[in-house]
């Protein structure tokens, strides 16, 4: 299925480029899209690829913006719930620069402009920085639950889903599709039962600016994947904003099910936990739940 940008979107579009700053509006500006409906941006996004062959240059900074998401997708192959007009749902490409003398995506790649730029592998905690910085500006106080779950007032008001695309050798991640979900107030017909213990949305949603906060969303994305801003810095931001450290949490993964207390998160965005046995392990990925 072929979806187009509304028509009538131009006018968003063109406020969501007023409000980005000088350096976001040179990655972004011109790239933005705004959608009635669509199944998911990320899809979406993931499907541009199709088109470009080997260019994924000429992707870099492309913006999906949706009112409502028929099929949107979160972690783990879980669905986004994406109701119409009551959330902002988007998709930034990003094209990451060529780690200069680096084998593997776990170093840092390194502008000419001497940026030094974030490991790709830290997207996912960084555009939750992201959010956060964003909603402050609004007067909002936001926490995050690793990995990728924004939370205001106890609710959970944002979800984060990154996917990479390999380039031609397998090896090489050429590309980073980052998708937010952010809940502004809460659609007509409430949230979906399974999701109504967890789910919230922000203080006043209603008379938010969407497209004053999608342009701080992404002008804080840009600044932050770019490294403009050291992203090393942003980790120890994402750790003091968490909520879940000393906590007793239970993990869930496809081998087994266990409690432990969060201890620590590295500078890699993995979670240290202390099992039963007092020892220690490292969460590179997976889920953990927590009674709030």
């Amino acid at each position: 299925m072929i979806f187009s940008p509304l028509p009538a979107a131009e006018s968003s579009v063109r406020r969501i480029e007023s409000f980005l700053s000088p350096r976001a509006l040179s990655v972004c500006g011109g790239k933005i899209e705004v959608f009635k409906t669509i199944d998911s941006t990320n899809t979406e996004a993931k499907r541009r690829f199709e088109f470009v062959h080997c260019d994924f240059a000429a992707l870099h900074g492309s913006v999906l913006v949706a009112e409502h998401q028929s099929a949107g997708r979160g972690r783990l192959g879980k669905s986004f719930f994406s109701p119409a007009q009551s959330g902002i749902y988007l998709s930034l490409i990003y094209i990451p620069p060529c780690p200069r003398n680096c084998a593997s995506d776990k170093t840092a790649g390194v502008f000419d402009g001497g940026l030094q730029a974030p490991p790709s592998s830290l997207f996912t905690p960084l555009a939750a920085v992201c959010v956060c910085r964003a909603l402050d500006e609004l007067g909002i106080e936001a926490s995050i639950k690793w990995v990728n779950d924004v939370f205001v007032g106890g609710k959970k008001v944002c979800g984060i889903l990154t996917e990479g695309l390999m380039g031609t050798h397998k090896a090489e991640l050429s590309a980073v599709v980052a998708g937010v979900g952010i809940n502004l107030y809460e659609a007509d017909s409430g949230f979906p039962e399974e999701l109504r213990g967890t789910a919230g949305s922000l203080p006043d949603g209603s008379s938010i600016d969407k497209d004053a906060l999608t342009a701080s969303l992404l002008s804080h994305m840009i600044d932050a994947f770019s490294g403009t801003i050291d992203y090393r810095l942003l980790m120890e931001e994402y750790k003091e904003r968490s909520f879940i450290l000393g906590k007793t949490v239970t993990v869930i993964s496809p081998l087994e099910t266990y409690e432990a207390e969060a201890v620590d998160i590295s500078g890699e965005g993995h979670l240290i936990v202390r099992d039963a046995s007092g020892g220690l392990r490292e969460l590179i990925s997976g889920e953990i739940s927590l009674r709030l």
